[in-house]
């Protein structure tokens, strides 16, 4: 009779870890709370101990490296406030990574959580489409700029990168051949256009190239009939996506961007209102100099934990940088970010990071770690991915999850 109330810890893990899923693309709060009920959950086991003395120490130690950083930078940090939140805002990079390596769970377990998660997101793609021009009206090209703003929070190259995941998801059930490949196929035609409908440059430049690297393999692997159908619908794509407003708007910035440093600083030494109108690369190569400035003078250790904006902050002061210092920009580029703040190590980190599992993918063939590991690779030329909740989460959550999905066998 007591046996038939044991509690399977192995199903309520795969609960909570798709709550983590689902929930970390609606918003800030309801992801801390599913991820600390993960990790509360993760240390009530009696065998915790045995469990982290199991881990892959080799897959797992470049994020113990980044996060012992960021505690080794708040001692010569100036702004503890700033750098206290930060760690906080970091933890998922200790605890997740250590989480999904030590516990036992199946790789079919974790097929069913990603099919789960893609509908998730066409379900929630939708609701925010309908929200759109159903609630707030308007076209719906501009729903990055209300309804996601309004009803989730989430910048859009953060929130893109989910939808690049459910690409990658319906992707890898055409490869294995899925009984339902016309309706994975339109899926998938869905989620490239849902990332292009968001408007972020960054996620839509990686998901044109992912997309050709896809054409590129299935037309060396499958039939003539699924061939032909991958032509069908690449170019019914290609056609309905070239005449939404958001992709001219996009071609027409592209034009207009400014290659010469000096007249991008001009420029913004004048230009305080609606400089949305203007590229956002222009924004960058400012932001990139005066990061560059820093890195010099602080190669080796860095300006510490907290002290990259403000640091940054004074850079544009002295340039004249209005939109910077009003803004207060971080470096908008991961690799200069983790440089400022921790010097030559902090750059060997996200090197070590992303190379591991890039190595790993390679050596492995593991389709999901290569294109999200090429994702995050590309996405942190432009963004400071590591300096919000959403960029840490989905790298410390599906790195170590499709790892433990690559191995065949693992916990049958």
């Amino acid at each position: 009779m007591i046996n038939s109330f044991k509690i399977d810890r192995r199903r309520i893990y795969l609960l909570l870890l798709l709550l983590v899923m689902i929930l970390m693309t609606v918003g800030y709060n309801l992801s801390s709370y599913s991820i600390g009920t993960l990790i509360l959950f993760y240390l009530v086991d009696k065998n915790l101990i045995k469990k982290i003395r199991e881990v892959n120490i080799k897959m797992y130690f470049p994020f113990l490296f980044y996060f012992s950083l960021l505690l080794i930078g708040l001692i010569y940090t100036d702004n503890m406030g700033k750098g206290i939140k930060l760690i906080t805002t970091s933890i998922s990079f200790l605890v997740l990574p250590l989480i999904l390596l030590t516990e036992k769970i199946s790789k079919n377990q974790i097929f069913k959580l990603l099919i789960i998660y893609k509908y998730w997101l066409i379900v929630l793609a939708l609701y925010l489409m309908v929200h759109k021009v159903y609630i707030q009206g308007g076209p719906l090209w501009t729903m990055t700029l209300f309804t996601l703003k309004t009803e989730i929070g989430i910048h859009q190259l953060y929130f893109s990168q989910f939808y690049y995941l459910g690409l990658l998801i319906a992707s890898y059930q055409i490869i294995k051949r899925s009984k339902k490949t016309v309706i994975i196929f339109i899926e998938l035609l869905f989620f490239i256009f849902f990332i292009i409908l968001l408007g972020s440059v960054t996620a839509i430049i990686i998901t044109l190239l992912t997309s050709l690297m896809l054409i590129f393999f299935f037309f060396s692997k499958e039939r003539n009939a699924v061939k032909g159908g991958l032509i069908t619908l690449l170019f019914l794509g290609v056609f309905f996506v070239s005449k939404t407003a958001i992709v001219k708007s996009k071609i027409k910035k592209i034009q207009t961007i400014d290659w010469t440093l000096s007249s991008n600083i001009n420029t913004h030494k004048e230009l305080k209102e609606g400089f949305g109108k203007v590229n956002t690369l222009n924004l960058r190569f400012i932001k990139w100099h005066c990061a560059k400035e820093i890195i010099i003078n602080n190669i080796w250790f860095g300006v510490g934990t907290g002290d990259a904006k403000d640091t940054l902050v004074e850079e544009y002061k002295k340039i004249g940088f209005k939109n910077g210092i009003e803004s207060r920009y971080n470096a908008h580029n991961q690799y200069l970010e983790t440089f400022l703040k921790f010097g030559i190590f902090g750059f060997l980190s996200i090197l070590l990071l992303l190379g591991l599992y890039f190595k790993y993918a390679f050596k492995h063939k593991s389709f999901f770690i290569f294109f999200i590991t090429l994702f995050l690779s590309l996405a942190f030329m432009f963004e400071s991915m590591l300096e919000r909740q959403h960029g840490i989460i989905f790298l410390s959550l599906f790195l170590p999850l499709f790892y433990v999905f690559n191995k065949e066998n693992y916990y049958k």
